[in-house]
């Protein structure tokens, strides 16, 4: 522990920051490639359903820049929009 404590300085802006020559030579662990290939397919999956739901949010972001002033100024109630909704659910 002692070794991590000792690689770190005070000469950065924000307080602290850690010499490039004593980071170098910490070591590190490096997975297997099998491991890797798992890890990576994991954060796809990830990454994927980051932008889906970035997707989902500009298209109910866009709904409701539609809507709400609509619905404030009366130009639509939401007696209508229920109505609207049983037609098409059912």
């Amino acid at each position: 522990m002692n070794f991590y404590y000792g690689i770190v300085n005070g000469s950065s802006r924000e307080g602290q920051s850690i010499s490039v020559k004593q980071f170098l030579k910490m070591p590190f662990l490096i997975p297997p490639p099998e491991v890797q290939e798992e890890l990576y397919s994991y954060l796809q999956l990830i990454s994927k359903k980051i932008y889906q739901t970035k997707c989902e949010i500009n298209i109910l972001s866009e709904l409701r820049d539609t809507l709400l002033p609509k619905l404030l100024s009366g130009e639509l109630s939401v007696d209508s929009v229920k109505l609207a909704e049983e037609n098409v659910y059912g």
